[in-house]
Formats: structure tokens, C-alpha cells, sequence
């Protein structure tokens, strides 16, 4: 693939060439070689951006050679920010002091970016010595005395470079210039002259010659110049993009890729998936793209896409409605690594497997209000039956590679509709909850063993148990008072389940359960968290509007609707375990079993204590005081009251012991200074003693 996107390179196929990189880059993000040449493609194009942030990941390599920063330095130069420019051109210079290039780009950065004569003089003088009847040193030196308008010493080093073919033109048209100010009109004119023998559609040279030709009164050639240079279109095809708007019709090479068949013999297969899962999806279409024999790759634009960009458009070869290709554009998905995913939000693949020629075409959905709803993917080739198998394998690869990708599994997952603050597209938010040990769950031993029946070892008996047709899915309910344990447990869990993707669905997304079970299914063996279940899932009798109904019935007939053999564990906790729906709680199938959080027990307020304040320490007296002024309190009213203690014990300066008096003043303001009110919220009904 290196070698096609050097001869699209040199074919001046440049968005070709990106193309085929964009794909090889995805295999090896640090290949120099195809850094290296993606950056020269982009800087061919004008654009120096991109070709910069290749250039900067080029030359931190060990491969790396003066020329890639010479070539940095170009684009920076090019973007005309000075400052780096000139950065990057020291930085090479101290690599090789006997490069004439580095010194003449630095000399001119200095000159044209930097309005520093003096410096710019000292690179030129240099450059010089180092090679003393090199055409462009004499270019660059009578640029300096263009600038000081020293017209002579102009003209006398420009006849050094004048005859030099590549040179030619610049020199020619500032010698014109340097002659006009010196008053030497006719040779002026004949230095322009020289210029349109060999580009006659130069308009610039006809306006000045026009010029020259009124100051000396020959008015005729005036006029013949004037209605030259106004007869040539100011944008003459010269630019990239004028140039090659016919090539980038997708219309022709698609025609030229499916050679000898009409494109109208073409059938296309069309399958949308998810939005949620696009990172996968991305990682799965470079694998199976890569298995083929790839021709041509770009992104895709057309005049009017608010209808959004179909095969049809491609294959229309009208110039109102026509596709054309341009450089392919990407989204980053944030996937919780460290490097987000780069996925493509519009591109096409013109491509052969086993010979037979097919193209496909990505494109991200919009829904009717706007935001992308999915990720489209068509697939085109030779209508019959060789085209049908071929369309047939490309997606059931497709779907085998999705399935098998890494991105989401075993992570903790939540749905988001916004960009977050990096500006990466999320979608799907990954979650870096606290890590729980199991000696940091603690709990009474009767709720502890449930959990290990009902959980772990459920978990890994489940090849057994499907072995002996039994379901391998399970329904839990955790239920007990506010701040006992339940979320704290569910944080150990997501860890403890190792290879378990954990979804959190809060109560106001339940409206996107249809989805979370798809990606659980997707992602299975799954762990599905509902907390506070009794907001959607409270007694039929109860509810208000047939909204909450109606989300209730969701929930039941996606747990109903759970194959046996689906890996998935499904975790539901309330705080009002009596006012939950029977058809939930009291239906074996939905929830399995019911675990009780109680509040801290005497031996479990010790061990509590002692966990939330490791560094503390705290007299066995003490302990035992605190833990029986706290009997009916809940485990998060424990960890509040080991911070205010320690609030207190850092104010009063005290050493390493804590007092009973920072003890007491805690207490006093959980338990008394804010009331009932302020003992209802930290949940406990304890009285101090």
C-alpha cells in the first residue's frame, strides 16, 4: 500500500494517495515512511496544517533525517508563523551546518516573516560560502536588495540566475522590477518579454509590460496587452482545485473501476448499524477493507446534502447533483483508552475481493431533529449471483469483526447525547468508577454469601449450567436504606466480573432501554445496573400517567424477552422495596433473588470506622464510644463522620491521636446543630449517648 501512494504521489494523485495512507496509518500509527509521505501529499494540496502534525510525529522518530525538518520548517513557513518556522530551521541547522537549503529558508524567513534584514543577511552570506554559484543564493541575495531597494546590487546578482531554467521567471520578473526603478524602461520590457514567450497567459506580466509600454508613449502595444490580459479568466485553471475537478467526479473513476460492466448494472446492499457502536465498527471495516485488494479511497462530498449521500449520488454524472471526493473527515470516539477512535464520518472504497470489483460507501445518518442516528453502509457491485455472494461474505465479516471488537467490552458504559469538553464525539460515556476490593465491602456475613452464591459463582458456573439447558441469565434486587451499600457493592462487582461489560442506566435513560440491551446482548456476558428502580417500576397503582406505565412495561418485556441462554446479569436497587411492581419483584425470571442492605451491624460499625479513616488513630475506648453512639446509622453516615473528625482534628492541631473532643464535636453537628432535617439526609435515626 506504500508503494500505490507513492506512484499516486507522483501521479499527483494526492487525495488518492492520502487515502491509501489514512489506511495504512490505522494498521501502524508510527510508520515514518507513510507519515513522511502523507505529510508531503498534504503539503502538495496547501494544506500545511495537516502536513505539520504528520511532519512533528516524523521528526521526534529515531529515522528521522534533516530533511523532514526542513520540510517542518517549509510548512511552517508557508503558514507564515515565523516564530516555528525559524524554530524548526535552527533546530536543523544544528544537525547539519552544511546545508545551503536550511540557511536560504531561514535567511528568507527572517527577511519576508520576520522583517529582519541584518539576520537574514548573515544566513545568505553564509549560504553563499558554503556554495557560491548556487542560482537561488543569488535569488535570495538580490530579494535582500530588492527590499533595501539597493536596485543595482539587485540587478547585478540576478544576472547569476536569470539563464538557470528553474529560476528563470523570478528572476526575470525582479530584474523587470529592479530595471523600471533604475529607469531603464526598454529593457525592463524586454525581461517581461522573455517571461510570456514561455507563458503567454501570464497576467501579471501583461499588465506590467502595459504599464511600461504607456510610459514610454507606445500606446498601441498598451492596448494589445490591456485586451490580452482581459481576455485571460483571473482563476485560469492552475490551481488543484480547478485542475482536477473532472478527475475528483466520483462519477468517472467508479465508471473506470467497474470497467467492462455499465455502472447501471450495479445492485447495492444497505445495512444501518447503531450509532452507539461506531467505534467498533470502525476497527471492524478496516479489518475487512484490508483483506481486500483497495483501488481508490477518499471522503465524499456532494452540492446539497441535506437529504443526506447515497450510492445514487455517486453514480450520477450530472454536474448539479454529482459526488466528488475529497479528503476523508473523521470524529474521535472517545472509547475510555487512552487514544480516542478516529472514525470516518463520510468516505468511499473502490475495491476488489477475489477478483471481483465493489465499492462501498460509509456515511453517519441524521435523525429527523438533527444528531446522527446511525452509521449507513452501502456496498455496490455487478448485479448476479458472484456480486450477491461477495456483498453477503463482506457483511457477515462485518458483523463477525463489530462483534469481535474490543472498544466497549468489559468496560462500564452509560449512554450521552453530547460532545464532551475535549470535543470528542461520546455517544457512549466510559466510566472510571473507584476501585472496590472485596475486603472493602463490608457487609453481613448472610449478604455477603448471597452475593457470592448468586454472583461470582454463578458467573463462572454458567458454561456448566448451559451445558445442562439451564439459563444463564439472572435478575438481582439489591434493597435497603439509603447509603448501606448498594452502589458501593455494584462498583466492586463491575471489577470483581472480570470480562463483564457493565451498563448504568440511570432512571430518566430507561426511555433508551431498547438500546442498552442491544449493546448488552452485543457485549454479553453483561452486567446491566438499574439503580433506584422504583422511580419507573413502582406499583401500577401508583402511577399517574400512562408515560410511566408504559416505561414499566419496557422494562418488563426486555427482561422477558432474554433468550435463556443470554449472558447477562441484570442488578436492580431501591430504597422502597414495598413499593415496587409485583409483576417485578414477584416473578421469578425477572428478579431471581432479593439481597438485603442492611444497616451496619456493631461488628460491621467497627470495621466500617476503621476503613474510612485509615490514617487516623483512634483509642479502642473511643472506638467502642462511637460505635455504639452510631448504632442505626448507615454506612455513608460512617464515612461523612470519619471526614468531619478528621476536619475537626486537623483544626485543633492535635498529633496523631484524635481526641474525644473532635469526636463529639462531629456528632454534635450531624446529629443536633442541623436537626431532624439534617439526620434525615445523612440517613440515620441514632440518638447521641
Amino acid at each position: 500500500m506504500l508503494a500505490m501512494a507513492a506512484q499516486a504521489i507522483e501521479n499527483r494523485r494526492f487525495q488518492t494517495a492520502i487515502g491509501f495512507l489514512h489506511l495504512l496509518l490505522r494498521q501502524n500509527g508510527d510508520s515514518i515512511d507513510a507519515l513522511r509521505l502523507r505529510a508531503s501529499a498534504y503539503a502538495s494540496l496547501g494544506m500545511n496544517q495537516h502536513a505539520i502534525e504528520d511532519y512533528e510525529r516524523v521528526v521526534i522518530q529515531p529515522g528521522s533525517v534533516t530533511d523532514d525538518l526542513l520540510a517542518l520548517g517549509i510548512a511552517y513557513y508557508h503558514l507564515k508563523d515565523g516564530e516555528n518556522a525559524q524554530r524548526t530551521f535552527s533546530q536543523a541547522i544544528l544537525k547539519d551546518q552544511n546545508n545551503v537549503s536550511l540557511f536560504l529558508w531561514r535567511g528568507g524567513t527572517f527577511l519576508f516573516l520576520m522583517q529582519d534584514e541584518v539576520r537574514a543577511e548573515e544566513d545568505f552570506e553564509f549560504a553563499s560560502k558554503l556554495d557560491p554559484l548556487n542560482p537561488s543564493v543569488h535569488l535570495n541575495r538580490a530579494r535582500l536588495y530588492a527590499s533595501r531597494e539597493q536596485w543595482e546590487q539587485c540587478v547585478a546578482e540576478l544576472r547569476h540566475c536569470v539563464s538557470h531554467e528553474t529560476f528563470k521567471t523570478d528572476s526575470l520578473q525582479l530584474r523587470a522590477e529592479s530595471l523600471t526603478e533604475l529607469g531603464q524602461i526598454e529593457q525592463a520590457i524586454d525581461d517581461l518579454s522573455s517571461i510570456l514567450c514561455d507563458d503567454p497567459s501570464n497576467v501579471s506580466c501583461l499588465e506590467s509590460r502595459a504599464e511600461l509600454w504607456r510610459q514610454i508613449k507606445q500606446f498601441e502595444n498598451e492596448t494589445a496587452d490591456e485586451a490580452l490580459a482581459n481576455a485571460i479568466p483571473k482563476h485560469q485553471p492552475g490551481s488543484y482545485e480547478l485542475m482536477t475537478m473532472k478527475q475528483r467526479n466520483l462519477f468517472d473513476s467508479i465508471k473506470k473501476h467497474f470497467m467492462p460492466n455499465r455502472t447501471d448494472e450495479l445492485s447495492i446492499m444497505d445495512r444501518t448499524f447503531p450509532i452507539r457502536v461506531r467505534a467498533d465498527l470502525q476497527h471492524a471495516i478496516d479489518e475487512v477493507v484490508g483483506a481486500g485488494k483497495l483501488q481508490y479511497f477518499s471522503g465524499i462530498r456532494k452540492e446539497y446534502e441535506h437529504g443526506g449521500i447515497q450510492f445514487s449520488d455517486v453514480l450520477a454524472d450530472s454536474s448539479h447533483s454529482c459526488a466528488y471526493g475529497v479528503p476523508p473527515q473523521y470524529e474521535e470516539v472517545d472509547v475510555g483508552d487512552l487514544e480516542a477512535v478516529r472514525c470516518l464520518t463520510k468516505a468511499i472504497w473502490m475495491i476488489e475481493f477475489d477478483g471481483t470489483p465493489c465499492a462501498i460507501l460509509l456515511t453517519c445518518e441524521n435523525g429527523r431533529y438533527g444528531g446522527e442516528t446511525g452509521v449507513r453502509i452501502q456496498f455496490a457491485a455487478i448485479d448476479g449471483q458472484e456480486g450477491h455472494r461477495v456483498s453477503s461474505i463482506f457483511f457477515r465479516n462485518l458483523e463477525r469483526a463489530v462483534n469481535e471488537s474490543k472498544c466497549y467490552r468489559g468496560k462500564i458504559l452509560s449512554f450521552e447525547n453530547t460532545s464532551e469538553y475535549r470535543g470528542h464525539a461520546v455517544g457512549i460515556t466510559v466510566h472510571k468508577l473507584k476501585s472496590v476490593n472485596r475486603d472493602q465491602v463490608i457487609l453481613p456475613l448472610r449478604t455477603l454469601e448471597l452475593l457470592d452464591r448468586n454472583v461470582i459463582e454463578f458467573t463462572k458456573q454458567r458454561p456448566r449450567l448451559r451445558e445442562l439447558g439451564l439459563s444463564t441469565k439472572k435478575g438481582l434486587l439489591f434493597y435497603g436504606p439509603p447509603g448501606t451499600g448498594k452502589t458501593h457493592t455494584i462498583h466492586y462487582l463491575a471489577k470483581a466480573l472480570e470480562g463483564h461489560t457493565t451498563l448504568i442506566i440511570a432512571a430518566e435513560q430507561v426511555a433508551n432501554l431498547g438500546e442498552y440491551m442491544t449493546l448488552a446482548r452485543l457485549l454479553q456476558p453483561s452486567i446491566v445496573v438499574l439503580e433506584d428502580v422504583d422511580l419507573i417500576a413502582r406499583d401500577r397503582e401508583e402511577m399517574d400517567n400512562p408515560c410511566a406505565e408504559s416505561l414499566l412495561n419496557k422494562l418488563l418485556n426486555e427482561m422477558d424477552g432474554l433468550k435463556g441462554d443470554a449472558d447477562i446479569l441484570f442488578l436492580l436497587t431501591t430504597n422502597r422495596p414495598e413499593a415496587l411492581e409485583q409483576a417485578l419483584a414477584s416473578r421469578p425470571g425477572r428478579v431471581d433473588q432479593a439481597i438485603e442492605f442492611p444497616l451496619p451491624d456493631e461488628h460491621s460499625g467497627r470495621k466500617l470506622l476503621n476503613l474510612y479513616a485509615p490514617s487516623l488513630t483512634i483509642s479502642e475506648e473511643l472506638l467502642t464510644n462511637m460505635v455504639a453512639r452510631t448504632e442505626g446509622t448507615s454506612a455513608a453516615f460512617l464515612k461523612e463522620l470519619m471526614r468531619r473528625i478528621t476536619q475537626f482534628h486537623l483544626a485543633a492541631g492535635e498529633e496523631q491521636h484524635v481526641s474525644r473532643n473532635s469526636i463529639d464535636n462531629a456528632l454534635d453537628e450531624m446529629l443536633f446543630q442541623g436537626g431532624q432535617l439534617n439526620r434525615s439526609i445523612l440517613g440515620t435515626s441514632a440518638r447521641d449517648t
